[in-house]
C-alpha cells in the first residue's frame, strides 16, 4: 500500500494534467451542447486509457523499486544491473552511482593494501625481535 501511495505522489503532476485536460473537454462539450452520450463514450475511452497508463507505469515503478531495494541489501557493485534509463536525470544518477562504486572499490583496495603492509611490518618486527630475545636468554 505504501508503494502505491508513493507511486501516486510521484505521478500527481501527470495525473492532474490529464484530469485537467479531460475537464476542459467536458466544459467545452457542455458549453457547445454536444450530446452527452458521445461525451460519456469519449470519457470512458479516456478513463480506460488513463487506467492502462497508470497500470503500466505502476508496474515499471514497482519493478524499479524492488530492484533498488535488492541493491540496498547487497554489498556488491550494482551499477551494471540497473534498469535502463528513461530520461537524462536517471542517466545522471546512474553515472553518479558508477563514480561512487569506483571510489568505494578504490578505498577498499587501499584499505586492503594498508592492512597487508601493516601485517607484513608486524610479522617482520616479530621475526627481528626474536633474535635479541633468544640471545638474552642464552646470556642469562
Amino acid at each position: 500500500m505504501k508503494l502505491l501511495i508513493a507511486f501516486f505522489k510521484d505521478k500527481t503532476r501527470e495525473i492532474s494534467l490529464y484530469a485537467g485536460t479531460v475537464g476542459i473537454f467536458i466544459v467545452v462539450a457542455f458549453l457547445y451542447n454536444i450530446r452527452m452520450d458521445a461525451l460519456k463514450y469519449a470519457l470512458l475511452l479516456v478513463i480506460l486509457w488513463l487506467l492502462l497508463y497508470v497500470i503500466t507505469e505502476y508496474h515499471r515503478f514497482r519493478k524499479k523499486h524492488l530492484l533498488l531495494e535488492r541493491f540496498k541489501k547487497s554489498t556488491q557493485e550494482c551499477t551494471k544491473e540497473l534498469p535502463e534509463c528513461r530520461n537524462l536525470l536517471e542517466l545522471d544518477y546512474q553515472e553518479l552511482l558508477g563514480i561512487f562504486d569506483e571510489k568505494i572499490l578504490e578505498l577498499k583496495s587501499e584499505a586492503r593494501i594498508k592492512g597487508q603492509d601493516l601485517s607484513d611490518y608486524y610479522g617482520m618486527w616479530v621475526h627481528q625481535i626474536k633474535t635479541p630475545i633468544a640471545a638474552m636468554h642464552i646470556l642469562l
